[in-house]
């Protein structure tokens, strides 16, 4: 899925909360389902620890993932709803920072279902590092690759 743009996807950041409620491995395994095949095996969590307002104790799961970012991608929008899909490319623009990176939040409980789905309450937070060789990355190239990863024509180069 290599492709003739200069757009790439460097990494991708996913972070979530486990809430003293919740159970860690059934988070860890909500995460995982959300991945393509394959990916989940070679993902590797870091972990820190908050106090929340009632002194619980709250765990921020975090894992970074640098090899398969374009699959990855692909994954996580062919697997949205075409409701979900559409959203997320009407939201680019306000789902991206200026360093070029877009966010995407998706429905923890959904996700420990094994179904994605956007969603902003207690989510799953992906966050995908587009880099562009000579510009800055616009959120109407990211829309574009996006688009183009959806209709499987191509868009978005994995960063050499």
């Amino acid at each position: 899925m290599k492709m003739r743009s200069r757009l790439s996807i460097a990494s991708a950041e996913i972070s979530v909360f486990s809430y003293s409620t919740e159970d860690e491995e059934k988070v860890r395994r909500a995460v995982l389902n959300i991945l393509p095949q394959g990916l989940g095996e070679s993902l590797r969590f870091s972990s820190s620890s908050l106090r929340g307002h009632y002194n619980d104790r709250i765990l921020i799961l975090m894992a970074e993932v640098k090899e398969g970012t374009i699959g990855l991608a692909h994954h996580l929008l062919r697997h949205l709803s075409q409701g979900d899909q559409r959203r997320l490319l009407d939201e680019v623009e306000r789902r991206m920072d200026g360093s070029g990176n877009l966010y995407i939040r998706l429905n923890k409980q959904e996700a420990l279902l094994g179904r994605l789905e956007l969603g902003d309450a207690d989510p799953i937070w992906v966050k995908l590092k587009f880099r562009s060789r000579g510009r800055r990355v616009s959120a109407r190239s990211v829309k574009e690759a996006l688009s183009a990863l959806l209709g499987e024509s191509g868009g978005i180069g994995e960063q050499s």
